[in-house]
Formats: structure tokens, sequence, C-alpha cells
């Protein structure tokens, strides 16, 4: 299952024959003909070699991956077929590297498509019949790299994965969103639903596996865990160029600015980057970004703009300790062809329901209930419905900062995350409640508290 290894003994040796022939009438000093004669060489056994960041890849259509060729494997070659010749190893090699190299774009041919051991499976929007197909690998979807997983599967794979899933996440239409995110990532297409999934779950209930197996679905080199901060910087937004599955760290306490590149990342919006040393310039990513969390993050003032990109989803059930196995996630990976087929199973059928008029995302009602946690959907209302007396009588006052104070503590009292306090103070506004400055201080006129007991507190509170 190695997909990274390419030039078997027989390529090589085919490879030196074809390159003899070709450079019988070129002189052994003639580094330009020689590097044409060897990249032909290459070419005519079926094997095209190009130079893309930095290293040699090998093109094999049979698995439609360029996987990579050892620097010291084409050195190793280009002695072997040279020295007797009187040439250096080095020019030789320069030769090769510029008639090889390729910009990463040459390789966004597949950018649609999912390249594993066996198959190709390409996502075209343009079929509504059949709109995932699976290939036969073809040079038409380059790919830099394969994915560690067959397409084919064995029996049982299916019942062990069913269970895990089952236990792990109880809720069907939430395990069916998961599966359809996951789904579209795998085809490159990850920011299309501008989601980004939040596990939430107390611990010790299979977070850590379930994300683990999700991860084995992608090769290595597309999946990244660039976090909030990192995304503020241009080198950190570089890293996203090629990632389908950006895994994140708690999230708490994002500031404005992360918030910003946050929403921005989900979206899959244009964004400026630049890799180390190089140039600066645009990318749009399409990673899905996943994160798993014990307890319900305070994400305050992020919460207004995330807060159609977070869709929740519960672990409820926390594993005995008896039960917990450390080599879950290697007893589970026999299944991950199952769960590939689950997720663009689940993929195709979002596109259906989009194409039908339906909608895309339908949620249960424990997520939309776990995300009115998340957001405080209801805080505010039920904070002045609980607490406040609306008297509208200009003797009635509440220091602003206090009030808000005051509702960040209700928040806390309720589990809920709190809003900003531009929101609290519109909400009083749509009451006629009025804002008024006094020496110095915001005031909010026409309000009064009502105490822990029931009975209303007194005037001029802060």
């Amino acid at each position: 299952m190695d997909c990274d290894r390419e030039l078997s003994p027989d390529d090589l040796t085919r490879i030196k024959r074809l390159f003899t022939d070709r450079t019988a009438g070129i002189d052994h000093d003639d580094y330009a003909g020689l590097s044409t004669a060897l990249m032909e060489a290459f070419k005519e056994h079926g094997r095209q070699l190009v130079y893309c960041e930095g290293e040699f890849r090998c093109f094999n259509s049979e698995r439609g991956v360029f996987a990579r060729v050892a620097d010291l494997e084409i050195q190793d070659l280009a002695l072997d077929l040279i020295h007797k010749r009187g040439g250096t190893v080095s020019r030789l090699l320069s030769g090769m590297k510029s008639r090889a190299y390729v910009a990463r774009s040459f390789f966004d041919v597949g950018r649609k498509a999912y390249t594993c051991i066996d198959v190709t499976i390409v996502l075209d929007l343009e079929d509504r019949d059949d709109p995932i197909k699976v290939e036969r690998h073809s040079s038409r979807f380059r790919t830099l790299v394969a994915a560690p997983v067959t397409y084919q599967y064995g029996e049982g794979a299916k019942d062990d994965l069913n269970q895990f899933l089952e236990e792990t996440i109880p809720d069907p239409i939430a395990r069916e969103r998961l599966f359809e995110l996951v789904g579209f990532a795998l085809l490159g297409e990850g920011a299309r639903a501008q989601m980004m999934l939040m596990l939430l779950g107390e611990g010790a209930n299979g977070k850590s596996v379930l994300i683990n197996l999700i991860g084995g679905l992608f090769p290595t080199s597309q999946r990244t865990s660039v976090s909030p901060d990192e995304l503020t910087t241009d080198y950190g937004r570089a890293a996203l160029d090629g990632s389908r599955l950006n895994s994140l760290s708690e999230l708490d306490s994002l500031s404005k600015n992360e918030l910003k590149w946050l929403k921005a990342a989900i979206g899959g919006d244009e964004m400026n980057a630049r890799r180390v040393g190089g140039n600066g310039s645009t990318l749009k990513p399409q990673a899905l970004h996943i994160v798993a969390t014990n307890e319900i993050p305070r994400l305050g003032k992020a919460t207004v703009a995330l807060e159609r990109r977070i869709m929740m989803i519960r672990t409820p059930n926390i594993v005995p300790e008896d039960r917990r196995d450390p080599f879950l996630v290697e007893k589970l990976r026999h299944a991950l062809p199952e769960l590939l087929r689950m997720c663009l199973d689940a993929a195709e059928r979002a596109l259906r329901r989009h194409w039908e008029g339906v909608e895309r995302f339908p949620q249960s009602a424990q997520m939309i209930s776990d995300a009115k946690l998340l957001f405080g959907a209801d805080s505010i209302e039920d904070f002045i419905t609980r607490r406040l007396v609306v008297t509208l009588d200009d003797d009635d006052r509440i220091h602003s900062p206090l009030l808000y104070t005051l509702y960040v503590e209700h928040c806390a009292e309720i589990t809920a995350v709190p809003k900003t306090a531009v929101q609290l103070r519109a909400a009083l506004g749509r009451r006629n409640v009025e804002v008024r400055k006094s020496n110095g201080y915001h005031y909010l006129l026409g309000i009064r508290l009502i105490d822990a007991e029931g009975g209303e507190g007194g005037k001029g509170i802060g």
C-alpha cells in the first residue's frame, strides 16, 4: 500500500536501455543533449518525470499519481549511465531539473478528484445523474499524492465501523451531516458548504479516534493543523494551500482579527498568502476545518460571524474505563474503505437534495439545541425577561458596563455563550430603552433590575 514509491528495478533497466539507444551519437560533454535523452527515455517508458517543489516526481498512469523519486535514485541512475563518458552528474541533474520543472499549478487538473490506491473518484457537477464517478486511474487526473486507502473493502469492516460510529454519535442525522462535509472535503470541495465541524463531548467518548480515522482518508500532505492565530499571517495562510482537512485545537477567546481570517478560511474566500522565501500570492482555501472540544467554547464576539458556519455534533457517550482501547484507531483502520464510501455517498445525497430544492444540510433537534448553547441564541431575551423590568422611567437607570457584566454572569448560570454588549443594547433599544451619557459614563435609561427573590431592585444602579 505504499503509494510514494516509483521506479522498480525493471523500470530502471528499461530506462537505461532506452537512454543508451538515444545517446549513441551524443558527445560526452553535451549535457543538454544527455539530459533531454534521459527525459525522453522516461517518457518513452511511460514514466513522465517532473521536478516540482524541490524534488523529482514520476507519473505512473496505472496509479494516477506523481510519486516521489529520491534525488539519490536519479543521481545513481545518471552516474551509472554517464560515468564512462567522463561527464559530471551534477551538470546532468541540473539540466534535467530545468527541463522537468513544473509549477504546482500543473497538478490542479485533479483538484476535484480524489486519488486512492486502486481508483480515482471524480466530482462532476454537470452530470446530475452520476455526479461522483469512480474511474480507473487516468492521466487526466494528475496528483502529487495518493491516499493510502483502497476503495474496495473486506467483509466485516462495515459492522465494526457502524458499531463505533453509532456509539460515538448516536444521532443519525448528525452522522449524516458529518459524512457529507467529509465527503466534499475528500473531493477538494471542503469549503463548498462553508461549515466548520465541531465535535463536542466531555472526553473518553471517541472524538479523537473519529478525527484520526477521518484524517486517515487523506494523504498526509493534504492534512494541516493551522490555528486561528496562524491564519492572521501570510505565512500561516500559505500552509492551507493544497490542504483538504485542517484540524484545529480548542477554540476560545478569538480576537477580532483571528475571527476575520477563520471566517474567510471556512468560507473559502480568496486571501493573501506567502510561502517562506517566496513571493506573495492569493489562494482560495478548500479545506474542511474540524475541531474537537470537551466543553462549549466561549467565543464571545466571534459568535455573530461564526453562527452560520459552525456545525456542532455532540459525542455524548463516555466509554467506561474497562472498555477503553488505546489501539482502537489501528483496529479500525481496516474499515477506512467503508468510511470512504459512507462519506462519498452522503455527499452525493446532499447534492441531490440541493438540486431537488430541499434544504441541503437539515439538522436534528439535538443539533439545533446544541447550537443555541454555543451561540446563546436566546440568552439576551432570557436575561431581559428574567432579570430586568422595562419601565421607560428616566429615573430608572443602570450603568452600561455593569449591565453587561450582569448579563455575562447570567449566561454562565444558564450555560450559554454571551453575545456582545452592542447586541444587548440593540435588544433593549427595540424596547425604547435609551442610552445616555452623564458625567463621562453611559447609562441605560428606563430599566430596573429584578433581584434574586423576584422583586425589583433600586433606582440608579451603577
